[in-house]
């Protein structure tokens, strides 16, 4: 289906259901040994709380809160404390 634009797509997700393809989109790795105390200053969720294996869904920050895209994160490994 297509939509006439960002918002008319936007509207019908919102007050219906939507299926979206990320594979186009962006893929970042952090890692290192400030990895998760970075990841809990720039993201709504706190990393450390998830186990390796898990993803969950937050919003990414700059540096004064304001909210700069939505995104998923996959922990993949260890992550030190």
């Amino acid at each position: 289906m297509w939509y006439t634009g960002v918002l008319d797509e936007h509207n019908a997700v919102r007050k219906a259901a939507g299926l979206f393809d990320v594979a186009h989109m962006g893929v970042f790795e952090i890692s290192g040994p400030h990895a998760t105390e970075f990841l809990d200053l720039v993201c709504s969720n706190y990393v450390r709380w998830y186990e390796p294996g898990e993803s969950f869904y937050s919003y990414f920050f700059d540096p004064d809160g304001h909210v700069i895209d939505d995104l998923f994160l996959y922990r993949r490994g260890r992550i030190c404390t």
